[in-house]
């Protein structure tokens, strides 16, 4: 089941939603699988879809949202507002919120994304709670980076296309949990920044 990534369509994925079901939309890197980050059950059935229990990231709209889901370290603040909007997964500190404990599960922090894509940070908006975003696959398999191998693969899931998307890598994770930023993935994300901070990449 296919959709254009419009406007016209936004209350549409946003009441798919609110119902508990699993959507695919576009961000500024691949497709995404995704729910409701506070229906633990929604999560639980995009766990079993891609036969997986690792902790998932959280899309929100705004960069004065990320206050509500996680602690920010001051000295990483300016940092962030260089990241996001972009292609960057940032890694931080969890704070009790309204996200169901099944996103982070025992880890004590929360992935953050904020894409440089229209829809899905309007989807948030609109729906006004944060959606999980993860790569369009199953545990183990390499991302569907098309519509045609998602639609294949995935025929029930209702689909949102960009017919502009290009991009074959996910996110860069950086996590910032820390003193020091350190790189735990690269990926569509240019990192480290130029005039940044020493940086260690774990391997």
């Amino acid at each position: 089941m296919l959709y254009p990534a419009t406007n016209i369509n936004l209350e549409f994925a946003a009441t798919i939603l609110g119902e508990g079901d699993i959507i695919i939309c576009p961000t500024d890197t691949l497709y995404g699988f995704g729910v409701d980050a506070t229906n633990a059950r929604a999560v639980d059935r995009l766990d079993a879809l891609k036969q997986r229990s690792s902790p998932l990231s959280i899309m929100l709209s705004a960069l004065d949202e990320i206050d509500q889901y996680a602690e920010v370290p001051p000295e990483h603040r300016a940092l962030i507002k260089r990241l996001l909007p972009g292609p960057y997964t940032l890694l931080l500190p969890k704070k009790n919120s309204i996200v169901a404990s099944v996103v982070t599960g025992e880890s004590p922090l929360i992935g953050i994304r904020i894409p440089a894509h229209p829809f899905p940070t309007q989807l948030v908006a609109v729906f006004g709670k944060p959606i999980t975003t993860t790569s369009v696959n199953r545990h183990g398999e390499n991302p569907n980076f098309t519509i045609e191998e998602i639609i294949a693969a995935y025929p029930q899931i209702l689909t949102f296309k960009d017919g502009q998307m290009t991009a074959q890598k996910g996110s860069t994770i950086v996590d910032l949990s820390g003193k020091t930023p350190l790189l735990k993935r690269s990926g569509a994300g240019v990192f480290p920044l130029l005039v940044l901070m020493p940086v260690f990449y774990i391997m």
